[in-house]
């Protein structure tokens, strides 16, 4: 399992926990709630491909995207983050 690190950039606070746990965690609860990666960039309002980068490892979340994810997701931000 991760370690869960918070890193200062850019004055906002980012997650980066290995970005595994992340990234399986989010592809699992997206097509548990049977969206596809463009309509939860939609209703969570981020960037379009956020989530093909996040679900590949490739970009962390800062923490307000995190929030806005798992709202969307209908999940806590622990359980996004968790092994």
């Amino acid at each position: 399992m991760g370690s869960l690190f918070w890193i200062l950039r850019q004055g906002c606070y980012y997650v980066n926990m290995g970005s595994m746990n992340l990234s399986k965690n989010v592809l699992k609860y997206r097509k548990l709630r049977g969206l596809t990666q463009r309509e939860a960039e939609r209703r969570a309002r981020l960037p379009r491909t956020t989530l093909t980068r996040v679900e590949t490892g490739q970009r962390s979340l800062g923490v307000l995207k995190l929030k806005a994810l798992a709202r969307v997701l209908r999940v806590t931000t622990d359980e996004l983050l968790g092994g």
